[in-house]
C-alpha cells in the first residue's frame, strides 16, 4: 500500500500487490494527475528496501514532500 497524508489530515492511498519503486513512482504520477500538491504531503514509509531507496527519497524530495519512517517492528 502507498499512502500520503496532509498536515490537515487529508489522506490519499493506493493499494498494490507489491511495493516497488516503479509502483511508488506510478502512485506519485497518479496523485499529480489528480491535482494533488505533493509538497503538502507527508509519506509514512515502512522499512521495506524499496521505500528506503535513494530513488524514492529523491522522488519525494524533488516534489517538496516529506518522508517519515515508522520504527522497526522488532529488534
Amino acid at each position: 500500500m502507498y499512502g500520503g497524508i496532509t498536515e490537515e489530515g487529508k489522506s490519499y492511498f493506493l493499494v498494490r500487490d507489491a511495493t516497488s519503486i516503479a509502483g511508488f513512482r506510478a502512485f506519485l504520477e497518479h496523485l499529480k494527475d489528480n491535482d494533488v500538491v505533493l509538497a503538502d504531503l507527508v509519506f509514512v514509509m515502512d522499512n521495506h528496501s524499496s521505500q528506503r531507496s535513494n530513488t524514492v527519497k529523491d522522488l519525494v524530495a524533488s516534489e517538496g514532500a516529506k518522508i517519515e519512517f515508522v520504527p522497526p517492528y522488532s529488534s
